[in-house]
């Protein structure tokens, strides 16, 4: 081989190699995680508050299930324990309700009877379904309370976000 056509290809293989490590193909990055779409439309409930504020997220412990969690806040709900159902309710739910206006809004509206559907998981979301039927003001009314869960990597949790409730007709 002549040296040109060996400068060449070496030329054309030093380039290719700079190529490549400088537009990152041959280096590893960290991907972020997809975000997670949450739909956004919801029925308040209570008079909450006119700006939401920051709280603390509510995480699930390691030792419960979705399902087994939302029967625990309906059971709590159900025995006027708001106090305590107020602690696991959803983030965005605690960001623009205090706990009186939570309590008010349960008071006057009581749980007759619930059922707690299975989770449905995709990926860094999990939704569960659960169907109520409600008293007081609402008398006979009936709701379907889809309950947004999202994983939170750093923490290795998952966060109870929100709830989305459609009344059925």
């Amino acid at each position: 081989m002549n040296k040109n056509l060996k400068f060449g290809i070496f030329s054309l293989v030093l380039s290719l190699v700079v190529f490549l490590l400088s537009s990152g193909c041959a280096k590893k990055e960290k991907t972020k995680p997809p975000e997670v779409k949450i739909p956004t439309a919801s029925f308040p409930m209570g008079a909450g508050r006119k700006t939401p504020v920051k709280v603390e997220p509510t995480y699930l412990s390691k030792e419960i299930d979705f399902q087994s969690y939302v029967s625990k806040y309906y059971q709590l709900v159900k025995a006027e324990k708001f106090e305590e159902a107020y602690k696991m309710a959803p983030t965005e739910r605690k960001a623009r309700d205090t706990l009186e206006n939570f309590a008010a809004a349960l008071k006057s509206m009581p749980i007759q009877s619930y059922e707690v559907g299975k989770p449905v998981i995709k990926g860094d979301l999990a939704e569960v379904k659960a169907v109520m039927q409600l008293g007081g003001m609402a008398q006979g009314s009936k709701w379907i309370v889809t309950w947004f869960f999202v994983k939170d990597r750093k923490r290795n949790l998952w966060e109870a976000r929100k709830t989305q409730s459609i009344p059925v007709e």
